[in-house]
């Protein structure tokens, strides 16, 4: 049976060598766009097929500044006939242009095997999108963006506001918020979303609400926000195909906002206090002692707490000053900071342990705190009042001397040691114990291999029990792979949508090829089913309908009767399964 078993496996891994050359056979590169005219809001397919190879390679392409990319994934294709090998790799980008103009993309270069390879390069040409919300509101979909005042301090927090409206079905939002040195923009709790009516035509409207703080002076120029996400869109209907007409297909697109200007002020230097320390909104700050009066040697508790709106991330620490005859010991201050639609409040804890060495009473604070308030233009110092701490005596404790309970004239007597018993284990006493054993004396990897030898050996007959478990596991759900889907298909009542119809149907695929789990795209499916001797034309019908099933799954639309697509499932798949050879 091993001897079996071992020239089946030489057969296969030699067959797979003389294939081999083959798969890297003409290498070639080549860039496809699906349009070469578009607006500055709408997005480009382009995809770049490497032929010859099913390595990842990432090619570089030329041309590529004037637009952002997102990837659209890879996607492989394999394929023998009649002993001719063919393999290629498509990898899909999204791109959507920066400014108008007319753009060279391409020529793209890879490296396959050491030798590198140039693809054509293709013409793009964006005209311009008008930014007037007048004329977006003829578009399906637009964005505006407002702040809350042009005109702002440094170290103020305003408000961004992002709007976007949409009359059509749309997915995968995604937001793309300008960038700055010194300017940071963070969301101020979820969207809200509402209708508004806009020239007669009524949206849907997502309303979002950013804070914006600022760290350096001037005017600058907010770049665009861009919304991304993907557009439904109804597939062209085809008569000779049942599940064309009941399937949407997503498209990705973006929109952007109109650039707004912002002017950060200075703070002004007249009247700032020596404590400042950048803080600036609305603040203040109380302070509490308990107990007020202790007896001396035992401690008291001295609380801060900072609290307000604005740059609340820079509240300071306050510093006790030093106080004669108490010790102080600091606690960690605790800051806490909520996101409310008004903007960062936040309040800052502080507390120390005041412990006084002598009676008497000490006076404590007052404690000050200096912000700028943008709401009256000037500089505030808001402060607490001074608080008095008693100090008693403390409580005196006796001492009384203890008799000593030892008689020192007696004499000290030392015992000698008595031996009881030997150890369980033998004491050596002797220098031969110190002499190596036959064991210790062999080398290393020799006492490792003892060690080592069989548990691998274990290993190894395991796995092969395994193996061959598996392979029988495998061919007697290859078998059983129809009956199995159609029990579950046209029984019971747990198939209730598309959803679960895709997960049974993928289901079928992987136990009548035996494979191990995982999910096969649809053109992997077509290529096994013609290398398992399926006719082109039924391989070509099966990968459209899972294309379909699954861009149902992720629009959530379908007009197609559930039980119709129970059946039809059912007799495509009692022809594959008569179909597939092994």
């Amino acid at each position: 049976m091993k001897k079996k078993y071992f020239n089946i496996s030489f057969i296969i891994l030699a067959l797979f060598f003389l294939y081999l050359p083959k798969l890297y056979a003409n290498p070639g590169l080549t860039i496809h766009v699906d349009r070469t005219e578009v607006s500055q809001s709408d997005s480009i397919k382009m995809t770049i097929k490497v032929s010859g190879t099913q390595s990842a390679v990432r090619p570089r392409v030329a041309g590529l500044q004037n637009f952002r990319v997102q990837s659209g994934g890879t996607s492989s294709n394999f394929s023998m006939v009649n002993g001719q090998v063919s393999s290629s790799i498509d990898q899909t980008y999204y791109l959507f242009p920066k400014k108008i103009g007319r753009f060279n993309i391409g020529p793209a270069e890879v490296e396959i095997n050491g030798k590198t390879y140039r693809s054509n390069h293709v013409t793009v040409t964006v005209q311009k999108q008008s930014s007037d919300v007048s004329q977006q509101s003829h578009q399906p979909v637009f964005l505006t963006v407002s702040l809350s005042s042009p005109k702002t301090y440094v170290g103020q927090t305003i408000f961004y506001t992002v709007k976007f409206y949409y009359n059509v079905s749309v997915r995968d939002l995604g937001i793309v918020l300008p960038e700055g040195e010194g300017i940071s923009l963070k969301q101020l709790g979820k969207p809200s979303e509402y209708s508004a009516n806009v020239k007669g035509k009524k949206y849907n409207v997502i309303e979002i609400h950013h804070a914006l703080t600022t760290e350096k002076t001037g005017t600058f120029t907010l770049a665009p926000t861009v919304m991304k996400m993907n557009v439904l869109e109804r597939q062209q209907r085809n008569r000779f195909s049942v599940f064309d007409n009941f399937f949407t297909s997503a498209r990705p697109h973006s929109v952007q906002s109109q650039a707004v200007k912002l002017t950060i002020l200075p703070l002004p230097e007249a009247n700032r206090p020596l404590d400042f320390t950048g803080l600036v909104g609305e603040f203040s700050i109380n302070a509490q002692l308990d107990p007020q009066k202790i007896p001396s040697g035992e401690s008291t508790t001295l609380s801060l707490q900072i609290s307000g709106q604005g740059n609340v991330q820079l509240m300071p620490d306050i510093n006790i000053p030093e106080i004669e005859n108490i010790k102080v010991y600091a606690d960690q201050p605790v800051i806490s900071i909520n996101e409310t639609p008004s903007g960062f409040t936040g309040q800052k804890s502080m507390k120390w342990a005041l412990v006084p060495q002598k009676e008497g009473e000490y006076s404590i604070g007052p404690f000050s705190l200096s912000f700028f308030s943008p709401k009256n233009n000037n500089y505030k110092t808001v402060s607490t009042s001074q608080m008095k701490l008693m100090v008693t005596p403390g409580k005196k404790i006796a001492v009384t001397s203890i008799p000593s309970q030892l008689n020192n004239s007696l004499p000290q007597v030392k015992k000698e040691v008595t031996f009881f018993q030997r150890d369980i284990l033998p004491v050596h006493d002797h220098a031969e114990a110190l002499h190596l054993s036959a064991f210790q004396e062999l080398a290393t990897w020799h006492r490792l291999s003892m060690f080592m030898i069989p548990p691998l050996v274990y290993l190894i007959i395991v796995l092969a029990f395994f193996r061959k478990t598996r392979l029988k596991i495998e061919k007697l759900a290859a078998k059983k792979a129809f009956s199995r889907l159609n029990k579950q298909l046209n029984t019971g009542d747990m198939i209730q949508g598309i959803p679960e119809i895709l997960k049974v149907f993928n289901q079928f695929f992987n136990d009548r090829l035996q494979r191990e789990g995982g999910t096969l795209t649809p053109d992997e499916v077509q290529d096994i089913l013609i290398s398992k001797g399926i006719e082109s034309e039924m391989a070509h019908e099966t990968k459209s309908l899972l294309v379909n099933l699954e861009a149902a799954v992720y629009t959530g639309q379908s007009d197609q009767d559930v039980n119709t697509l129970k059946n039809a499932i059912t007799e495509l798949a009692k022809k594959l399964d008569k179909g597939i050879k092994g």
